[in-house]
């Protein structure tokens, strides 16, 4: 009877046990740019000059920034990941240019809040172009950006985010000289983990096991009476 009676306690102790871990699950941050292209945009359409485009360097490839934890009790983790490409260019005058980046962002957290879990990507595509008289040049910037977050924020908690989305970068050189330019792909991928030590158990996984021994000592109690009796 010892023996059985240890084991119903000790199945009630790993069930209340089993209710005080926290739910493990894997952060995962991935960010892709890919597909760089250009459009232009004859300004002077009747002037007979067609509009032109170069890349002065190699076009880079897809670039990509991923980072990932999978918590473990009793610590912090954080990953991070970063990727950056740049290049130059020039076109026509009387031309308007519009650089294309499409950005695919996936991201996984959960499927709790608990532990603390979170990430975040964000992909930025800037540059600048110059054109006019070298005495009276004009330069003129642009910037475009995406940014993707996963956990607890502002006391919501957000599963997954998936976006695909293209960034434009426009320049309009409406002068008779050629122009010429830089861009910059920045990406950055980052997540987090914080899983606290296992609490104690929760109340009521105590309130149950109690029970259950009391229940347990109440049994052998009653059949040592009726062998006595």
């Amino acid at each position: 009877m010892r023996t059985h009676g240890f084991g119903v306690g000790g199945l009630l102790l790993a069930c209340a046990g089993f209710l005080a871990m926290p739910a493990a699950a894997q952060v995962q941050s991935d960010v892709t740019a890919s597909n760089l292209r250009f459009v232009l945009i004859d300004l002077t359409p009747d002037d007979g000059e067609t509009p032109w485009f170069n890349f002065l360097a190699p076009v880079p490839g897809p670039l990509s920034a991923s980072s990932s934890v999978i918590p473990t009790v009793g610590s912090e983790q954080r990953t991070r990941d970063n990727a950056e490409a740049d290049g130059y260019f020039e076109f026509s005058p009387n031309t308007r240019l519009s650089l294309a980046l499409d950005i695919d962002i996936a991201m996984r957290a959960g499927p709790s809040p608990q532990p603390e879990q979170g990430g975040t990507v964000w992909a930025v595509f800037r540059g600048g172009a110059t054109w006019g008289p070298p005495k009276d040049s004009w330069e003129r910037p642009d910037y475009d950006d995406v940014y993707g977050d996963v956990g607890l924020y502002n006391g919501s908690f957000r599963t997954d985010f998936d976006r695909n989305q293209t960034l434009w970068l426009s320049f309009e050189n409406d002068s008779a000289y050629a122009a010429y330019g830089d861009y910059q792909i920045l990406l950055e991928s980052s997540s987090y983990a914080l899983a606290a030590p296992v609490p104690e158990a929760p109340a009521p996984a105590m309130l149950l096991f109690g029970a259950g021994v009391l229940g347990w000592v109440g049994r052998r109690r009653a059949t040592r009476l009726a062998q006595t009796g």
